[in-house]
This record gives structure tokens, sequence and C-alpha cells, in this order.
């Protein structure tokens, strides 16, 4: 994660996005001041996500991550 933030970071990329399947959680880095990504913005399977690159992508994580598993 922290080698391939460096190198995203140092070529540009404009956002980083890692997904934790899991936690269901998503984390998204975006491109600041003198090109260093700032801190993640956090998201859980309630949230919309704005696709910063597309004006009109909104990813809504509900259908991203589909219902919760119910523990026994």
């Amino acid at each position: 994660m922290i080698q391939k933030r460096r190198l995203y970071e140092r070529h540009g990329v404009r956002e980083y996005w890692l997904v934790d399947p899991t936690n269901r959680t998503v984390m998204v880095y975006a491109l600041k001041e003198k090109n260093k990504y700032g801190e993640p913005e956090i998201y859980g399977s309630e949230d919309e996500i704005k696709v910063h690159l597309f004006d009109d992508l909104v990813l809504n994580m509900k259908e991203v991550f589909g219902p919760a598993s119910k523990e026994p």
C-alpha cells in the first residue's frame, strides 16, 4: 500500500483508491499541493462517493458492497 501510494504520487496519479471489502470501507487519496496526497477521505458501505475525475460520476457503496452479511 505504501510503496504503491508513493509511486502513484510521484507519477501524478490524481486519485488513489483503497477498497477493503472485508470492512466495507474505501479510502480515497487525492493529489494536493506540490503533487502530494493529503489525508484520505474514508467512506463506508452506506456512503456515496463522488469521483473527482468525472463531474457526473457518483458511486453508491450500497450497490458496490451489496447487502451486509448477517452473523448467526
